[in-house]
This record gives structure tokens, sequence and C-alpha cells, in this order.
């Protein structure tokens, strides 16, 4: 048996709070049922751990993708001329085939 190190560190995590994990004195999150120690001696962390590693991961994806989609693409008005063509030509020709049904 050896002795479980908690999951992922602070650091590399910063801005995620987990409400099932405790910070150790060394800036590193532990499950709050972690076990202490691993079943396999080859293994460093117990399979709570491991879990909130992959949670963690998860959670720090999930904000990155959040924070890139809410970055505005175009920097100039959102309706330039060209743009306002385009659903004017399409009101237009729908508008001109319900009519040619209507006859």
């Amino acid at each position: 048996m050896s002795t479980c190190i908690g999951g992922p560190s602070v650091d590399d995590y910063a801005g995620i709070r987990i409400k099932y994990a405790t910070l150790d004195p060394d800036n590193v999150w532990r499950s709050l049922k972690c076990e202490l120690h691993t079943d396999n001696m080859f293994k460093q962390r117990c399979k709570l751990c491991v879990r909130l590693m992959n949670i963690s991961r998860a959670m720090k994806s999930n904000i990155q993708l959040s924070l890139k989609l809410n970055r505005k693409k175009r920097l100039g008005p959102t309706l330039t001329p060209t743009r306002t063509e385009t659903p004017k030509h399409l009101f237009k020709t729908k508008h001109n085939t319900q009519k040619s049904n209507l006859r």
C-alpha cells in the first residue's frame, strides 16, 4: 500500500470550486472520502482522487469553452448593408412565390 497524493493542484485548476473536496495544506484538492491509501503499490492516487482529477479537468474545459463562446466575433456593426440585402432578398422571393401560388 502507498499513500494517496490527492487530486489536482489548485495552481493547475485556478477558479474551480469543488463541493465534495477539501484543500490540503499543500494546495491540493483531496476528496472528502479519500482513502489516504491506494490499493495498489504502483498507483499514486486512490480511486476517488482520480475521479476528482477527471471532474476538475472537465470543469476547466467547460469554463474555457463558455469563455470562448462569450467572445464577440464581429467587431463592426452586426447589420451591414451587405448583410441586410440577403434577408431582404429572401423575404422578397418568398413573398413573390406565395403571391404566385395564390393566383
